[in-house]
């Protein structure tokens, strides 16, 4: 049999073919995409099965940006993307996708091959503010996401404490304290892969620059946060 690409979509394939692959168990869904079984999981693969699906100028964020880390074993059913509030930015409404408009810092965004997505510290900010409910699954994602950004519990809350009328902030701590270690060295989850070096967005002006996610810089200040829902 051919070698099959790296991840097949519905530009290769109709869905009717990549349905059957799955079933004849030659592949293995990633979001929409198939990828072949001796495919190995990882950032670049998820981040992969969203380039070019996702708006253009927009950003991967929340559930979205943690499942490409790898901090969360399945995509969300509903993709979550922001824009900068800079870029004045619009996109339509679509079933599968919620948009926000937020503040973004230079460090706050990476990019994983083609894709932009926040950081693993700000997707750990973001999420511990913005949850409704916060379970064992939580703890454990935001765990996993310290480890794949190397960052600690001082470092997430120095970057909530620094922001002035940022929604949330006790809340976020106090979740932040379940995660039940000091320095965040806790054991790396089975879920994640490691991602040394990704690029940065200078989300003013677009320009990439290379920045090592082992230690993502903090962003000093943020102005207001809107959210509107797609």
């Amino acid at each position: 049999m051919a070698r099959l690409s790296p991840l097949l979509s519905t530009r290769e394939f109709p869905v009717a073919e990549l349905a059957a692959l799955r079933l004849d168990g030659e592949g293995y869904p990633v979001d929409e995409c198939v990828a072949p079984l001796d495919e190995v999981p990882s950032a670049h693969q998820r981040a992969l099965a969203l380039t070019g699906h996702l708006p253009a100028r927009s950003i991967a964020e929340l559930d979205t940006a943690a499942w490409v880390w790898g901090a969360l074993p399945d995509p969300p059913p509903v993709h979550t993307v922001c824009l900068d509030i800079e870029a004045r930015a619009r996109i339509a409404p679509s079933h599968r996708l919620r948009v926000r408009e937020v503040v973004l810092d230079t460090a706050d965004v990476c990019r994983v091959g083609l894709l932009a997505l926040t950081s693993p510290l700000r997707t750990a900010v973001d999420l511990a503010r913005i949850r409704t409910c916060w379970d064992r699954s939580d703890h454990e994602m935001l765990r996993a996401l310290m480890s794949i950004g190397r960052f600690d519990a001082e470092e997430f809350a120095a970057m909530l404490t620094r922001r002035r009328n940022l929604p949330r902030k006790r809340e976020a701590l106090q979740r932040l304290a379940l995660v039940g270690s000091a320095d965040g060295t806790a054991g790396r989850s089975a879920l994640t892969d490691p991602v040394d070096v990704v690029h940065g967005i200078d989300a003013a002006h677009r320009v990439e620059n290379p920045v090592e996610v082992r230690r993502v810089a903090h962003l000093e200040h943020e102005a207001a946060e809107r959210q509107s829902i797609a």
